[in-house]
């Protein structure tokens, strides 16, 4: 039998962030970052173990290749990754402390060209 306590606590959750996205829904491209943010402060950074650290930005390798922008990079902590300003602007993640990578699309049958650019642009 499912426990009704952690059912009712991922519900909340749930709720929460699909607020958020209802909130950003009619917002420009730019604005619905926040809904991004929302997902990784307000559930990944909170609920996977701390070894983990999580944001938006780009990725190189050691030869210079760069990524294009990554919507959420899951990296390891012991490895650096560049902010411009302050740690809640894009960073430059280097290829070897990431992890992995979520694209965020609203409709990923419509967008699926862009899952399958961004990961030959990973690759």
């Amino acid at each position: 039998m499912a426990n009704s306590h952690i059912r009712n606590r991922l519900e909340g959750i749930r709720q929460m962030l699909m607020g958020a996205h209802h909130a950003g829904g009619p917002l420009s491209s730019a604005s619905k970052g926040n809904e991004r943010e929302a997902f990784i402060n307000g559930f990944l950074a909170e609920v996977l173990p701390p070894q983990f650290r999580f944001g938006s930005g780009d990725a190189t390798d050691q030869s210079g290749v760069k990524s294009g922008q990554l919507d959420i990079v899951v990296e390891y902590p012991f490895v650096p990754s560049l902010p411009i300003v302050s740690g809640k602007s894009p960073r430059l993640y280097l290829a070897e402390g990431i992890v992995a990578v979520i694209e965020v699309k609203s409709d990923v049958g419509e967008q699926w060209g862009e899952v399958t650019e961004t990961a030959g642009q990973l690759a």
